[in-house]
């Protein structure tokens, strides 16, 4: 609702939301290579693409955040396969950040605090 002093909290458009889903989803898909070709030549190492799926992952359930009420708008199913997929990644990193991610979020601790 709105919050005291009359401020309204302003979101960006539905549009710039969806393609941050998109965006980050995409990362994932591409097994952590940056969306933009220029950028996938820097950006070849396993570590790099490790970081990035550990950010991406991060990332989006970072937006599924209850009190943001953006995933059952944005998050579709097809994207929470891809997000449950980073629990089971090769690399520990992102296994070990995604479920650390989750044990916040299901604590409200942290940015969910």
């Amino acid at each position: 609702g709105m919050k005291t002093g009359g401020q309204k909290s302003i979101f960006p458009p539905k549009s710039h939301i969806t393609a941050i889903f998109e965006l980050l989803i995409s990362i994932l898909e591409d097994d952590g290579l940056p969306p933009s070709s220029s950028d996938r030549h820097d950006c070849k190492s396993v570590e790099d693409r490790v970081e990035l799926r550990k950010v991406a992952t991060i990332n989006i359930m970072r937006l599924c955040d209850k009190n943001l009420d953006l995933e059952k708008s944005f998050l579709t199913t097809s994207m929470w396969h891809v997000l449950g997929r980073s629990f089971v990644d090769k690399d520990k990193i992102v296994r070990e950040s995604a479920m650390d991610e989750l044990s916040q979020m299901l604590n409200g601790k942290g940015v969910y605090g």
